[in-house]
Formats: structure tokens, C-alpha cells, sequence
């Protein structure tokens, strides 16, 4: 199972702190079930970054299914 972790405002909009969905395939592809999943959150989703083991990952990395995804919402500070 991938375990995937949400933070600030999505953490908000989905419900939830993490969740464990049963997933194999790219970044991008994860992004898209997001998206169809928290449609209210959609907009954050699609400008979110990724990170795998606190390193940022791009649109093609391939998930095997057992990982732990931290889903970064865009953030301001300063």
C-alpha cells in the first residue's frame, strides 16, 4: 500500500492527515486519482509538490506501491 500524507490545506480540504490507497504508477498519474478523488482540492493538487523520503520527486517518478508520499501544498514565507 502507498501511503500518502497531506499537509496545511489539503490536510483541510481531503479530511484527512494520510491514507493508504492501493497505487503503482507515476507521479503524475497519482496527481490525476487525486484530483478526481478531492475535487475541491483540485486546484492546490495540481500545483502540489511531491516528496519521497523528504526528496522532492518529478511528474514521471514511478511509484512501486509501497512508499510514503508527502503531498506539499504551495506555501508562502518569509
Amino acid at each position: 500500500m502507498l501511503e500518502v500524507i497531506y499537509f496545511a490545506s489539503l490536510k483541510e480540504l481531503t479530511g484527512k492527515a494520510s491514507e493508504e490507497i492501493e497505487f503503482r504508477g507515476s507521479i503524475k498519474d497519482l496527481r490525476e486519482l487525486l484530483i478526481n478523488r478531492y475535487q475541491k482540492a483540485a486546484d492546490i493538487l495540481k500545483s502540489s509538490r511531491f516528496a519521497i523520503n523528504f526528496e522532492i520527486v518529478g511528474e514521471e517518478h514511478i511509484l512501486e506501491g509501497q512508499e510514503k508520499v508527502a503531498v506539499l501544498p504551495p506555501f508562502s514565507g518569509g
